[in-house]
């Protein structure tokens, strides 16, 4: 729904948030019911780009039709919160069979460039 009625990530800083998280949880699912490395791939690589983006939210007002005229505000004076945070998860023990993998040191690599 997210990524429905914000295009191109157009969004707050918590929804960027609520974002990275779901698609962390989403690779978390796929190791334990599927182990398909390209689709934890794929949802690891969302969940950077969202805690990316989050970094440089900046005051606005939205234009999409499902949700003009919300306000958007100024990512947080700690904007890397969400980079630092979704960097000490990818340590998680759920994600040892990945952590040598080129890329997810190139995920890793991403965060700890932002910081």
């Amino acid at each position: 729904m997210l990524e429905a009625a914000y295009p191109n990530d157009d969004m707050s800083y918590e929804s960027l948030g609520q974002l990275c998280t779901l698609h962390r949880c989403i690779s978390e699912d796929e190791i334990i019911l599927g182990n398909d490395e390209t689709v934890i791939k794929k949802h690891l690589s969302r969940a950077v780009e969202c805690a990316v983006k989050s970094t440089t939210v900046k005051s606005h007002e939205l234009t999409h039709p499902l949700v003009y005229g919300w306000k958007v505000a100024d990512a947080p004076s700690d904007n890397k919160q969400l980079v630092r945070n979704l960097k000490s998860e990818l340590m998680w023990d759920c994600f040892d069979e990945y952590q040598n993998k080129d890329w997810f040191m190139s995920l890793v690599a991403r965060l700890e460039n932002i910081e």
